[in-house]
């Protein structure tokens, strides 16, 4: 199974931990990191695994560091760069490939997201809606997907 992106990390929190890297002169402890992000270590885990994913921070001798992919980027670029990086990461690689035949409702591709073992929620209907905001917070944030919320229908954006 494929490393998959953690569809709960939000973007904002991406950026928060990035800002707060960078004020560190590129380099900070896990522990101050947290103190600074005033969240326990272990909720930090989810949001440094996935900025690891896309190849914005790398972890060196217990220290998180800012890529050098990034390093010189300004936010509108980095924003860009993410992108670019998680539409190579599952579930939003097979999103894209499924969406360029045709459009789906939430309902839809809830289920085959989760019968292809991209995603797991532990109550479908409370799933589903959680589901929904994730996406909303990632695909359209990034501008990845686009939502038509009066016929609950997501598609690609024209670039796609």
């Amino acid at each position: 199974m494929p490393t998959v992106f953690p569809l709960n990390v939000r973007i904002s929190q991406i950026e928060g931990v990035i800002s707060l890297v960078r004020d560190n002169d590129n380099s900070i402890s896990m522990q101050k990191l947290s103190d600074e992000a005033m969240q326990e270590a272990d909720d930090m885990f989810n949001i440094i695994s996935a900025c690891r994913m896309l190849k914005i921070l790398k972890t060196k001798k217990g220290k998180i560091e800012i890529s050098a992919k990034i390093s010189g980027l300004g936010d509108k670029d980095i924003v860009d760069y993410t992108t670019q990086q998680i539409k190579k990461l599952q579930p939003f690689k097979f999103i894209i490939k499924t969406l360029k035949s045709r459009g789906m409702s939430t309902p839809e591709l809830f289920e085959l997201l989760t019968k292809k073992g991209y995603i797991s929620y532990r109550d479908n209907m409370m799933g589903l809606n959680s589901f929904k905001k994730d996406l909303l917070n990632t695909g359209i944030r990034l501008h990845v997907l686009s939502y038509d919320h009066y016929n609950d229908l997501w598609n690609l954006t024209h670039s796609d």
